[in-house]
């Protein structure tokens, strides 16, 4: 059986690995062109092994690829050419049916709290172990941060009494945990932007590998699984 296949072809002149990425499933268009079913050149996408596609500059699709993503249940997210976010586009019969509608509002009613410091405590658990393999190849200097995880920010979360005390929990795990960059990343790299991209939950126990990717004045951090699914995608701009 043929496989299915999506086609980039690019607008500018270069080499098509520095225009896209592949990790795991989720596949990465770095410049601007079109996206289509047919008759592309550059970069061939194989359909069955792609659950989401990241359009990171200006890209061309028309109504006939939207149908063939939705089909194959590829979620398309878009982005400008300034990397900030536009919108996403999700399969109908997946993602937009009235009943997952309703147990939303029904969640939002009775819920709300429960879930978020279920994400917050997840936010925290994943900071903890991006930063504890970091303690084990000798950076030392995170261990404060990791007590504080350990023994302090669990509790807070735990004991907030409505959602903005969660969303204070929240803002000072990540203010620690930028805090500890300066441990990461080039003595001379000096961060003006920065876009954080979580795309599943990491639990004690799992094994978190750093890939580092540096451009003239962004460098992208991308915590993967063991089978190279991503974590989070973190984008540091000069």
């Amino acid at each position: 059986m043929a496989a299915l296949l999506l086609f980039v072809r690019f607008k500018d002149k270069r080499n098509s690995t520095e225009s896209g990425w592949i990790m795991g499933s989720t596949r990465y268009i770095m410049s601007m062109g079109e996206l289509t079913r047919k008759d592309g050149k550059n970069v061939y996408i194989p359909i069955e092994n792609t659950k989401e596609i990241y359009c990171m500059n200006e890209v061309t699709v028309n109504t006939k690829l939207l149908d063939f993503l939705s089909q194959n249940h590829v979620i398309v997210h878009f982005f400008n050419y300034y990397e900030g976010y536009s919108g996403t586009f999700y399969p109908k019969n997946q993602y937009n049916s009235g009943r997952l509608i309703v147990k939303q509002v029904q969640a939002y009613d009775n819920s709300r709290e429960v879930i978020a410091k279920a994400i917050v405590c997840g936010i925290g658990r994943n900071i903890y172990e991006v930063l504890y393999h970091y303690y084990k190849h000798d950076k030392k200097e995170v261990k404060e941060v990791l007590d504080w995880i350990r023994r302090e920010f669990y509790v807070k979360v735990e004991n907030a009494q409505n959602v903005k005390e969660i969303m204070a929990a929240e803002g000072e795990v990540w203010l620690r945990f930028y805090g500890t960059f300066q441990y990461f990343l080039p003595e001379d790299f000096a961060v003006h932007q920065l876009r954080v991209e979580y795309k599943r939950q990491a639990v004690l126990g799992n094994v978190m590998i750093p890939e580092v990717y540096m451009e003239a004045n962004k460098a992208t951090v991308v915590l993967n699984a063991e089978d190279q699914e991503p974590y989070a995608v973190v984008e540091f701009t000069k």
